[in-house]
């Protein structure tokens, strides 16, 4: 065990002391140190500041600033820097101004350098100077930090003055050897313009580094002073890649594309491979900005054998580069070479599709983009909604907005406005102004979107209103802004607006007029027929003229038969030479409306010496044998016009021949080139039919069958419905209809309906007529005590009320794709979305046109079906291209107006078409105080609505049609005979003699022949020896049953479309040999045989084989079909000034053997038809005397 350790003994520590020195044995004893002092209170606050200003701690912070200001020591040197730091730190930038401004003189220039330095990083370049000018005021020498951010202050607002100023204090203050002083000074001068100053100052520098050579290259190339610039850049000691960069990104920033170009040409002839990656890039964007080909792929070939093919920046630069120059294909490869893709890679391939408006290929892209695990960002969102609004692709738009809601994304205020841009554009302003309505914050580029969409929508009142909104709430409208209201003045027809804000735009607003301002002017008063006006504008605005405003121009004198005004603009669009062949082509078409042959033959001789040529376009047509593939270029144009020309001489020359004008011979041609043959005999039948002189043509007889035969392949549905036009504004019946305004018109509710907001699936009955044109029905009525505007806005305002009972009528058909189920994996639904988007309401006017030349004439003059709007348009172009699916159209005559409507086929039927107009005409009565007419009292007896559709038990709801697509179902033009109308009255005492008539002849039978049936048995045996059928050819008469009150379930107030077609089959010659009788009781036989349960059964087998209406196969070339019913109240449409004259049927679904038939004007039993046939067999039809022995003489 050890002991512990003992103390050394007394002698063992006085030999030791005598080993010591005697120095250290006499030295004194030691003593304890002082203690430390403690540390200035300074250099405590500095240390506590700095660790605030590190963590952000504001508390403390202030704290510590309170106790330097009770020490005194708030302007000490240790601390108030510090203290500047700490509040800029905290971005608390008037703390910091304060705290340095109370050190007054006694800070030093550190604080205020800090001070002026945070106001500079943030971009606050007048507080800088203010800063500057208060630290110089209060004796604060400023040192080489302060002058460079003063400096870069004085370039940025361009206040040479004070630069200069400056400048001196520096020279006195010696400050040469300072090279950013001296860079930031040539800097500040650059940007303000002074040029020759900011070359003084870098000639004068005694150094130069890189920055000062960059800085003085750029001024040069950004201002076009290339020789200067290259020259310095040959001067450069050591000059590199970077500087050559630095200047050509510049170039890019500024949107010189050519010189970037140019310069990095310049880059490789004296760098040779000492390019980088950063040239290829900046060479490659602008490239793709000019639409250099070439070079771009010379750039693509350096970065090859650079093996810089493989940077992700330079692959993005050349897929934005091929997609710029069309080159899409290109631009895939290299997308598909990528190993690894960003999502700047897939933006940039999104980007190029984008540009090239190729939609489906984006949405693949962005489909696999999303299957590879790539999650959009809000460039790619963007992107595509863009494109979407470009191109009026809603679909893609909407599932792009789906997108966004589930994902939940960032919604940014450049979303919200692409979203609000791309509804508008697709013209679904509901949905637009609903996410107009949901944003937070609601810029011009907002108003601007939703101005220009109601615009569109020919609502100009409305973008009106939200012009004005938008002044209200401070927002300052720019020239896009100008542009979008004055395009909706002129789709509105609204002069008097339009020219109010164009003088607002320069007087209030202050902005400049640009060539997009004056082409709105233009076309507003093109719209209007006021073209002195329009040419005017064109004359005294500051700028050349577009082709476009001239083509506008001209193409209004067409129309308004101004042929003085048209030839000088036509003379002045001749003289650009331009190479779009649709501005000749509009040139063209005005001599030749106005018969100018000889400045016709200029044209034409023109676009010879030009080589223009229509673009050509492909179609596939159907002979006999095979399907042939047909180029149709100008040769149809061509041809058009020499035969015009050719007509013309052979008139000329045979004045006493019979043959027709040049108009009435186009008709001729148009109306037979469907029943032409391509054999050899199509010359001489062509010739017979329109008394064409074969002698002295000039055309020989193979140019002339070949014409022919191209006419026959290339226009036959076209130059039908060319000829309706052309007989539309050249029938009888006085001249031409127009249009002076369009508008959508919303329901107006005096409650919402319980119903409301809901989305309606259509029927077996409504889908199979989507590919049925419009019905089309109107009534002609006196004139009223006033008219123009009050009499529309009157008119508009109880249509609106009448759309707030028939709110489904300001809906909208939508195509939606079904997904999973039983339905076929390729499928769609058509349903009716009440979404109150409105119905059309157009208001136009046929001063020509008399009530007389209507109503008192037994044919129906082609002018007729110009008051009717929407022609042409079958259901399903409702859902394709979004259309109303209500249109009606006030014309007003000479001395009456012409109320029409246009109702989509697949949303009702004839009952609710004339329960509408009866609702709307009950209401317009009801108020017409501001007409100068008492108003009646309501005598309302319509029975409820039922908008939900009728359905099957065991239906499938939406009904799945098995088509990738709807426009698959839509017919391709069927080619039928030319038709002429004629309208037949038949008194109440006619048809009770004609009833008689036929229960006589059937007396044995038992059966009661109504009124009805024996007119229809009489149009059937007169139809069928005007058409010369023989005896035992088969004929049919079509039939329509209807289901209210037959169906259970089927209510009188049911919407939508609630009958059953069927045809009853005789020969010609049973109808002649039995009798009117007999014919009628076999009428009576068919619709006393209605079995509602066959009708179920075909119900239920139409969704797995579904069938659409069509002319063809229905008819089949003898047959006669009646539409309407006389049990509809026509004449008592009394809008509050007389009940109708007559009514008219439009131009859809007009084709040989269509019957449409009314109750008379006497009422009692009366009766009108309107008989649709062949010319020839309308005219034996006009001379049979069983037939016109019925008729009402008027």
């Amino acid at each position: 065990m050890r002991r512990p350790p003992t103390s050394p003994p007394k002698q063992h520590l006085l030999r030791i002391r005598r080993c010591l020195p005697s120095v250290w044995r006499n030295a004194a004893p030691a003593q304890e140190s002082p203690p430390p002092s403690p540390p200035h209170p300074a250099s405590s606050l500095s240390a506590i500041l700095y660790s605030c200003t590190a963590r952000r701690a504001r508390r403390p912070g202030e704290l510590a600033h309170a106790r330097a200001a009770t020490l005194g020591l708030a302007a000490h040197p240790s601390v108030l820097p510090r203290l500047a730091s700490f509040y800029l730190a905290l971005a608390d930038l008037p703390a910091a101004r304060a705290a340095v401004e109370q050190a007054a003189g006694k800070a030093r220039a550190f604080p205020w350098n800090l001070l002026i330095w945070g106001y500079a990083g943030r971009g606050l370049w007048e507080d800088v100077i203010l800063s500057y000018e208060k630290m110089v005021a209060w004796g604060v020498a400023a040192d080489r930090f302060t002058y460079p951010s003063v400096l870069r202050a004085c370039g940025e607002l361009r206040e040479v003055t004070i630069g200069r100023n400056i400048e001196q204090r520096i020279r006195r203050c010696r400050y040469g050897l300072d090279m950013y002083v001296w860079n930031a000074l040539v800097g500040m001068y650059a940007k303000c313009g002074e040029l020759e100053d900011a070359r003084r100052v870098f000639d004068g520098m005694a150094v130069r580094d890189v920055v000062s050579w960059n800085t003085m290259v750029s001024v040069y190339a950004s201002t076009g002073k290339w020789n200067k610039a290259f020259d310095l850049l040959r001067q450069v000691p050591g000059a590199n890649v970077v500087t050559w960069n630095a200047v050509a990104a510049g170039n890019l920033k500024a949107g010189n594309y050519d010189e970037v170009i140019r310069l990095v040409s310049q880059v490789r002839g004296y760098h040779g491979t000492g390019v980088d990656s950063v040239t290829i890039v900046i060479g490659l964007k602008a490239c793709g900005r000019t639409g250099y080909l070439s070079v771009g792929r010379e750039l693509h070939g350096v970065a090859v054998r650079l093996c810089f093919d493989s940077l992700e920046c330079v692959v993005n630069s050349l897929i934005t580069m091929y997609s710029r120059c069309g080159m899409m294909s290109s631009a895939c490869l290299l997308f598909r070479a990528c190993s690894v893709r960003s999502i700047t890679t897939w933006n940039s391939l999104l980007a190029g599709f984008a540009f090239m408006e190729q939609i489906e290929e984006a949405s693949l892209i962005f489909r696999e983009m999303i299957g590879f695990g790539v999650c959009p960002n809000g460039v790619t969102v963007l992107t595509m909604l863009s494109l979407g609004a470009r191109v009026g692709h809603l679909c893609h738009g909407r599932e792009l907005h789906c997108y966004i809601l589930k994902h939940e994304l960032d919604s940014s205020k450049l979303m919200e406005n692409s979203l609000v841009d791309m509804y508008s554009k697709c013209r679904q302003m509901v949905v637009a102004q609903r996410v107009f309505e949901l944003m937070q914050f609601r810029d011009k580029h907002a108003y601007t979107s939703l101005v220009l969409g109601y615009g569109l929508q020919r609502e100009g009142h409305v973008s009106l209103k939200l012009f004005d909104e938008m002044i209200v709430n401070s927002i300052e409208p720019d020239h896009v802004t100008f542009v979008a209201v004055l395009s909706a003045c002129s789709h509105s027809g609204l002069v008097t607006q339009g020219q109010l804000l164009f003088a607002k735009m320069v007087s209030i607003f202050g902005i400049a007029p640009r060539v997009e301002h004056f082409s709105c002017m233009v076309d507003l008063y093109c719209r209007e027929g006021l073209l002195k006006m329009a040419e005017v504008i064109i004359d005294n605005m500051p700028f050349q003229p577009t082709a476009a405003m001239l083509a506008t121009l001209i193409e209004a004198c067409r129309i308004h038969g101004n042929t003085e005004v048209g030839d000088r603009a036509a003379k002045k669009l001749l003289a650009m030479r331009t190479n779009n062949p649709g501005h000749y082509r509009l040139i063209a078409n005005m001599y030749i409306a106005a018969k100018c042959w000889p400045e016709l033959a200029k044209v034409r001789s023109l676009m010879s010496t030009l080589e223009l040529n229509m673009i050509p376009s492909h179609s596939l047509l159907e002979s006999e044998y095979d399907v042939c593939p047909v180029e149709q270029d100008n040769f149809l144009n061509h041809v058009t016009y020499e035969v015009k020309d050719v007509a013309c001489v052979a008139q000329a020359a045979s004045p006493s021949s019979c043959a027709p004008t040049t108009k009435a011979w186009s008709l001729s041609i148009l109306r037979h080139l469907a029943s032409l043959l391509r054999s050899s005999s199509t010359v001489d039948k062509f010739r017979n039919s329109t008394a064409l002189p074969s002698q002295n043509t000039g055309v020989s007889d193979t140019n002339f069958a070949t014409a022919l035969a191209s006419l026959l392949y290339l226009a036959t549905h076209t130059a039908l419905e060319l000829a309706t036009k052309m007989e539309a504004n050249t029938g009888g019946g006085g001249g031409g209809v127009l249009v002076v305004s369009r508008r959508m018109i919303r329901p107006e509710f005096k409650e919402l309906p319980p119903e409301h907001d809901t989305t309606v699936h259509l029927t077996p009955w409504d889908l199979r007529l989507l590919t049925v044109e419009n019905i089309q029905k109107g009534i002609l009525l006196p004139k009223p005590p006033t008219g123009g505007e009050t009499l529309v806005e009157h008119l508009a305002s109880s249509f609106a009320r009448a759309l707030g009972r028939f709110y489904p009528f300001a809906g909208r058909l939508v195509v939606e794709e079904v997904d999973g189920g039983a339905s076929p994996a390729s499928s769609v639904s058509v349903s009716l979305r009440c979404n109150d988007e409105g119905a059309e309401f157009v208001h136009a006017a046929a001063p020509d046109v008399a009530v007389a030349d209507i109503a008192a004439s037994l044919h129906i003059p082609r002018v007729v079906w110009s008051f009717f709007p929407l022609n042409g348009v079958v259901a399903a172009h409702a859902a394709t291209e979004s259309l109303p699916v209500l249109s009606t159209q006030v014309t007003e005559l000479s001395d009456g107006v012409f109320i029409a409507m246009s109702v989509n086929h697949v949303v009702g039927d004839g009952t609710n078409f004339w329960e509408f107009m009866n609702t709307w005409s009950e209401i317009s009565r009801s108020s017409g105080g501001e007409l100068g007419i008492s108003p009646s009292a309501s005598t309302s007896t319509s029975p409820p609505l039922v908008v939900k559709r009728w359905f099957l038990d065991n239906c499938t709801v939406p009904i799945p049609l098995s088509f990738a697509k709807l426009e698959q179902i839509i017919p391709r033009s069927e080619h039928q005979a030319p038709v002429q109308e004629c309208f037949f009255a038949f008194s109440a005492a006619s048809i009770r003699k004609l009833k008689a008539k036929a229960n006589d002849e059937i007396a044995g039978a038992a059966v009661a022949i109504s009124s009805l049936q024996a007119l229809l048995a009489l149009v059937w045996r007169a139809v069928s020896r005007a058409r010369g059928l023989a005896p035992r050819q088969e004929t049919a008469y079509v039939v329509v049953v209807g289901c209210r009150g037959r169906v259970g379930g089927i209510s009188s107030g049911y919407m939508g479309n609630a009958v059953v077609p069927g045809a009853v089959r005789l020969t010609a010659g049973e109808i002649m040999e039995r009798g009117l009788g007999w014919t009628a009781w076999q009428l009576n036989k068919y619709v006393a045989s209605f079995d509602e349960a066959a009708m179920r059964g075909a119900l239920a087998s139409w969704p797995r084989r579904p069938d659409f209406f069509s002319v063809l196969s229905l008819l089949g070339g003898a047959a006669i079909i009646t539409g309407s019913s006389p049990r509809f109240d026509v004449f008592g449409n009394d809008f509050g000034w007389g009940r109708p004259a007559t009514v008219r049927s439009g131009g859809a679904n007009k084709f040989d053997g269509k019957v449409t038939v009314y109750e008379g004007p006497d009422g009692a039993g009366s009766m009108s038809l309107e008989v649709c046939l062949t010319p020839a067999a309308l005219a034996k039809l006009v001379a049979d005397e069983e037939f016109m022995g019925a008729v009402t003489t008027p």
